[in-house]
């Protein structure tokens, strides 16, 4: 007559602590088609790898010995003939989301994964500040877990989650740092304006370490009362035109760049006159100048 043969269904499994799983045994070429279930080798299996009935019912232990375990089916027509399943025994899910605590520049983007274990289900759903996909304010997110700072947050920080489609409880969270210049003082300066003048910048996440440029070139920045300060040479002012001003972190990461107007100066005081009749001017660009060299901001 032909041997006996034994298989087991499923041939693999991923199984949560104290969860059940069944498991089928195909016994072909016996008249008697039960079979002996064990558990690494251990017959209806015990607490520390897990039980299994003689239904083939799997119960996962809850403090298991190892990572995985082997479950076998033993013909009773024939003890010599057999079959195994390997259990991968799986916390629960949990999702991590990498970078961890990247730094992004002011209208920077910066790219997220998110990994999901003990699930087949690896989908997410990406949120910022507890936010389905995020808003204009704090940042966006895609679906694909590209993240979008404002071009000026309004903070200096948010939180990205990603959300596992398979147990919505289950998140994995990272620290965005947001970095960059938000105001300068003063804006705006006359051409050939005397020195002394101090250039101020506040912003995001800014420190010791943080050196301001103008127009790419580094001035020697030092961080007083929160905010960067340097002091611009006559050469800066002796044209009208714009500079920009933008930080540089320690790192090497550069910021976004804000405008300092060197206005023409003019050849008298300029005057703007309005009525009643004629409350608005129109067509006409005002710009207000502080060369006092305080650098407020």
């Amino acid at each position: 007559p032909p041997p006996v043969t034994v298989t087991v269904a499923p041939a693999t499994q991923n199984v949560l602590l104290g969860a059940t799983q069944t498991f089928t045994a195909t016994v072909t070429n016996a008249t008697n088609t039960s079979v002996t279930w064990s558990v690494n080798g251990i017959a209806g299996g015990e607490p520390s790898v897990g039980t299994i009935t003689s239904a083939g019912v799997y119960t996962a232990p809850t403090n298991p010995a190892a990572g995985s375990v082997e479950m076998t089916a033993t013909s009773q027509s024939d003890p010599s003939q057999s079959a195994s399943a390997t259990v991968t025994l799986v916390v629960g899910v949990s999702v991590t989301v990498a970078p961890l605590n990247p730094t992004v520049v002011f209208g920077g983007s910066q790219a997220f994964t998110a990994t999901v274990v003990g699930s087949s289900d690896t989908r997410v759903e990406w949120s910022v500040n507890n936010q389905v996909g995020g808003a204009t304010a704090t940042g966006t997110i895609s679906p694909s877990g590209l993240c979008q700072a404002p071009a000026i947050p309004a903070m200096d920080s948010i939180e990205v989650e990603a959300s596992s489609a398979a147990d919505p409880t289950k998140v994995g969270r990272a620290m965005v740092r947001f970095f960059g210049l938000r105001k300068l003082g003063p804006r705006a300066l006359s051409a050939g304006a005397s020195g002394p003048i101090t250039l101020a910048a506040s912003g995001a996440n800014l420190d010791a370490s943080t050196v301001l440029e103008i127009n790419s070139a580094a001035r020697v920045t030092i961080l007083s009362g929160g905010a960067l300060r340097t002091t611009l040479a006559p050469s800066d002012l002796a044209q009208p035109g714009t500079l920009a001003v933008s930080a540089r972190a320690a790192l090497g990461l550069a910021s976004n760049a804000l405008s300092l107007v060197i206005a023409p100066r003019p050849a008298s005081p300029a005057t703007v006159t309005v009525s009643g009749s004629s409350p608005t001017l129109a067509g006409q660009d005002i710009i207000v100048t502080d060369d006092s060299g305080e650098g407020l901001l």
